[in-house]
């Protein structure tokens, strides 16, 4: 089995691995929906078993006060009950679900209910004295006693439902970093990856200059080492960025768009300024198509970059392979990487970084991926490049 086809497969297996990291986050969401629900649903429970609390003591009070009907409290007294006891099943099945129970509200709602038949029958047999004191000293403690269980039931419920709540979401979260993590693994996997050689350099050789000044002097410049990156050093986060940025591109439609996509990709690379060099229809010459964060009246001095040029722009586009440069003391770092396209490097990104920031991997990684979505982009609209590219440019410096 061929190198690339071992990169393929371990591409899928990880595309596989994405897809059932996101299978199991819509099923946290679905089971966090359904805890949702069941939390309102134990929560109006409980509210409703408070509330037939209080209208049971009134329908008992009225038990003994002057002028009411007896049959009418009575029938009012039992409705209620059964209500507060339809109430109650549900707060225990809802506890019975998270392993504890409200067997004890349940037996204190038993005792209250005994309670109101004495009560009821002291009021029949007009005894209102006795009736009384059930009322308002039995039947007052068992109802206040049950309000206070059905209160700490629920907190403990709505306590128990919240920190599973959390558990799902952070689970989630983890899912959705390790998802995207796999998904920019197997991206760099399957981005074609050149061979870089050192071989034919000179041992003492000189640095190129920036992208800006390397094209006034495309001729007089020095030659480069070329660079061949160990390990590529992205996190999760900035990968993601990348990833972010790579589908953005592909879904650009004009180079006003592409250049404020460059905006980001200059962020990602800490670069000062980025140029696109697209070849020309011979292929002798490279001309700035897009241009990010320079002053756009750069662009008309500018003017060509010779295809056999000595510097890391030409030599990146000559070998289609990536080619950076040190820093000096007047000049900072730059990379250049070439757009890649079925006939051959149709272009080149070159990157001009900041002051006192170097050339690492990473930043060789991430413009070889930036420069794959170019190209990609470039080869599904060859009529724009058929004529010199639309020149755009910012104003910042």
């Amino acid at each position: 089995m061929t190198n690339r086809w071992i990169r393929f497969l371990l591409a899928v297996l990880a595309i596989g691995a994405a897809a059932a990291a996101a299978y199991r986050i819509v099923q946290d969401e679905q089971l966090l929906a359904g805890d949702v629900v069941a939390g309102r649903n134990t929560d109006s429970a409980a509210q409703t078993a408070i509330a037939t609390t209080e209208e049971l003591r009134a329908a008992l009070h009225a038990y003994v006060a002057p002028g009411q009907s007896y049959a009418f409290w009575t029938a009012r007294a039992a409705q209620l009950l059964d209500k507060l006891r339809t109430s109650l099943l549900e707060l225990d099945a809802a506890s019975n679900a998270n392993g504890s129970s409200i067997s004890g509200a349940l037996d204190t709602c038993d005792r209250l209910s005994a309670a109101e038949q004495r009560a009821r029958e002291y009021a029949r047999h007009e005894e209102p004295l006795l009736a009384a004191e059930v009322i308002f000293n039995e039947g007052r403690d068992l109802l206040d006693g049950l309000r206070l269980q059905i209160a700490r039931n629920a907190d403990q419920l709505a306590k128990v439902s919240s920190e599973r709540q959390a558990a799902v979401r952070k689970e989630q979260m983890l899912l959705a970093a390790g998802a995207a993590g796999i998904l920019v693994f197997a991206l760099l996997l399957l981005v074609p990856v050149a061979r870089h050689t050192t071989a034919g350099v000179p041992a003492q050789t000189r640095v190129a200059e920036t992208p800006v000044r390397e094209a006034a002097r495309a001729r007089d410049e020095p030659a480069v080492v070329a660079y061949s990156p160990a390990a590529t050093g992205l996190s999760i986060s900035r990968a993601s960025d990348v990833a972010r940025l790579c589908s953005d591109l592909a879904a650009t439609e004009d180079t006003a768009e592409m250049e404020h996509l460059l905006e980001s990709a200059r962020g990602l690379l800490n670069a000062r300024g980025i140029i696109v060099w697209m070849s020309t229809s011979d292929r002798t010459a490279l001309e700035a198509a897009v241009i990010s964060g320079y002053d756009k009246r750069l662009i008309t001095r500018l003017g060509t970059i010779p295809a056999d040029g000595d510097n890391v722009t030409a030599r990146a586009f000559r070998e289609n392979d990536s080619r950076t440069s040190a820093a000096t003391a007047t000049a900072a770092a730059s990379l250049a990487v070439p757009l890649p396209s079925p006939r051959g490097a149709a272009g080149v990104l070159a990157a001009e970084l900041k002051p006192d920031v170097a050339v690492d991997d990473a930043k060789v990684v991430i413009a070889r991926l930036i420069a794959a979505e170019l190209g990609a982009l470039i080869a599904a609209r060859p009529s724009e490049t058929a004529d010199k590219p639309q020149i755009a440019a910012d104003n910042h410096r």
